[in-house]
């Protein structure tokens, strides 16, 4: 076995290790906890995981895209893993991924939860906008290498929902150095730690509504003597308070309907 091969099998294991390690600690959790946890951590079956990596050894470069999908037509744990694959050739990857018949299939507009104003309106549509992320990420992970002898430490950037069924993880760093436990732990105390739903409230009837309209005059027009200002607000360019906050100048009612006209028309 080959060394990309090693690598590819190694984070094969790494993810398969994460499924089963999220699925033992959620089974710990309150049904009303697991109600609280984030649709970008949801790891229950069916769940399926792609995974394109590109990395560059002799620079300690990595950056992943770890696809989730829920698919009730794929069987549950698939693991697949694209690369690793230097990052000239992560276009083409990418290309290949998205040509695959999982991701061909159609999405309906309402089912995402962004905007594809491109492609064919499948879901290889949505994964546009997360490899995008992952080739911007790349870029900065590669300037940084540069300017530093520092070796990148793993972390999760970003988590990104794009369908009710399928969502998104942005890794930067080799995420198989980060300890499964670690990653789930955090998974679940976040959902510990989310407030409970609020219960509904019943609805209070509506105040009623006042049917009216309304109309002014421009230029204005005033109603009465004009007020005259003192010389400190016509030094500072003030309106008068009574030209700035002006009084009714007619409030009656006139067959059946009140009619309000204020001095400043």
């Amino acid at each position: 076995m080959n060394e990309v091969s090693e690598k590819r099998l190694s984070m094969e294991n790494w993810v398969a290790g994460l499924l089963v390690a999220f699925r033992r600690e959620y089974e710990k959790l309150t049904e009303s906890e697991q109600g609280r946890l984030s649709n970008l951590d949801n790891l229950v079956a069916p769940c399926q995981v792609e995974v394109l990596w590109v990395g560059k050894t002799d620079w300690y470069l990595d950056c992943q895209v770890l696809m989730f999908s829920h698919f009730s037509d794929i069987k549950d744990g698939g693991v697949v893993v694209h690369g690793p694959v230097v990052p000239r050739d992560a276009v083409e990857a990418m290309k290949g991924i998205m040509a695959e018949p999982k991701w061909q299939r159609t999405l309906k507009q309402e089912e995402s939860f962004v905007s594809v104003l491109e492609g064919d309106g499948s879901y290889a549509s949505v994964l546009e906008g997360p490899f995008a992320d992952g080739l911007d990420r790349l870029r900065t992970l590669t300037i940084h290498h540069l300017f530093s002898s520092e070796r990148p430490v793993a972390n999760i950037d970003r988590k990104t929902g794009c369908t009710k069924d399928v969502f998104f993880w942005l890794v930067s760093g080799d995420v198989r150095t980060l300890p499964v436990e670690q990653v789930v732990d955090k998974i679940i105390e976040s959902a510990r730690r989310q407030p409970p739903a609020l219960e509904k409230r019943e609805l209070q009837p509506k105040p009623p509504v006042i049917e009216g309209f309304a109309t002014f005059f421009y230029p204005p027009v005033w109603i009465g003597a004009l007020p005259t200002r003192a010389i400190e607000e016509r030094l500072t360019s003030q309106r008068a308070p009574s030209i700035a906050y002006p009084d009714k100048a007619l409030d009656v009612e006139y067959k059946g309907t009140i009619i309000v006209i204020h001095q400043d028309g």
